[in-house]
């Protein structure tokens, strides 16, 4: 921009200083012409002293042909002057429109540059932050599953050991069942051949005694082992009450496993259940030895 004016001012002062050179040369040429004619005038006086009224007419007439020509030559300098002047000044002008044109540009194409290179800035930027928080999230994640892993591994352990505490148990309680069963077996063979001996001889009533843990105990596996519906009858014609002997056309059902643990005088007795009561049954006798509400 700066070398755009200082060559708008060169170029103004270069058309002024035309200007001035082209007026003193006008004016120059203008006196040589009118002492020229003054000299002719002279010379033709002293030559024709009688016709002195013809020459000074002459002198007149070229005087007013110098000062015309000395004017057309002023008016012809000055117009090519300002024509020059205006040219100057409209390249000046244009120079200048171009150098504001350029300057426009460069501001711009900078401001372009600026707003790209923000652009890209912030582009970079939030990629980084992505890249950044995808890598948190991924860390957080690992972190996590490597959490769920361990303690999942330890709720397997602790799985397995609970296992291993419950098969022990069981092994344990069936080893004691088992003994228990095998002293009680003994003890029933002999009481049923006692009380086989003794209901082939008499009709005395039997009874097998409960304490109130057995009887709870009892009510639950029927329940929770759904021995209601398994092992229900519809409808009987008999009395439900200890000592009442029971059809043997009648369909007896054979006392479970679950039960004889809890009782083990019911192993090998029959029972069923009827309403809301469970019935059980002397296999030899077909009498009715105790009777519990489900």
């Amino acid at each position: 921009m700066r070398k755009t004016l200082r060559k708008s001012l060169l170029v103004t002062t270069a058309a002024a200083a035309l200007v001035t050179g082209l007026t003193i040369a006008s004016a120059q040429t203008g006196g040589g012409m009118g002492g020229g004619a003054a000299t002719s005038g002279g010379g033709g006086s002293e030559r024709h002293q009688g016709s002195s009224g013809g020459g000074q007419g002459l002198s007149t007439q070229g005087r007013g042909q110098s000062l015309g020509a000395q004017h057309g030559g002023q008016q012809l300098g000055t117009e090519r002057t300002g024509r020059a002047l205006s040219e100057e000044r409209g390249k000046a002008l244009g120079e200048q429109r171009h150098g504001q044109n350029e300057l426009r540009g460069q501001k711009e194409l900078r401001g372009q540059n600026e707003l790209r290179g923000q652009k890209e800035l912030r582009g970079q930027n939030e990629l980084r932050g992505q890249k950044e928080l995808r890598g948190q999230n991924e860390l957080r994640g690992q972190k996590q599953l490597r959490g769920q892993n361990e303690l999942n591994k330890n709720r397997v352990g602790e799985r397995e050991q609970r296992n291993l505490r419950e098969q022990r148990s069981i092994g344990e309680n069936r080893n004691l069942r088992e003994q228990r069963n095998v002293g009680e077996n003994r003890n029933l063979n002999v009481n049923e051949r006692n009380r086989t001996g003794f209901a082939q001889g008499t009709t005395t009533h039997s009874k097998v005694s409960l304490n109130s843990q057995q009887r709870t105990r009892i009510q639950s596996v029927v329940v929770n082992k759904n021995f209601v519906s398994r092992f229900r009858v519809s409808s009987v014609n008999f009395a439900l009450s200890v000592g009442t002997v029971v059809p043997r056309s009648f369909h007896l059902f054979v006392v479970p496993e679950d039960i004889v643990v809890i009782a083990p005088r019911f192993r090998g007795f029959k029972f069923f259940i009827v309403e809301d009561e469970i019935v059980f049954v002397d296999p030899v006798t077909f009498e009715i030895v105790a009777v519990i509400p489900v």
